[in-house]
């Protein structure tokens, strides 16, 4: 179950960090 909820944060700040590149690109 750890691992799960490792993998969710993981995955949340990829999806950030993919967000902030395309207001990036956007500017």
């Amino acid at each position: 179950m750890e691992g799960d909820v490792y993998l969710n944060q993981c995955m949340m700040k990829k999806q950030i960090w993919l967000d902030d590149k395309k207001y990036l690109h956007n500017d």
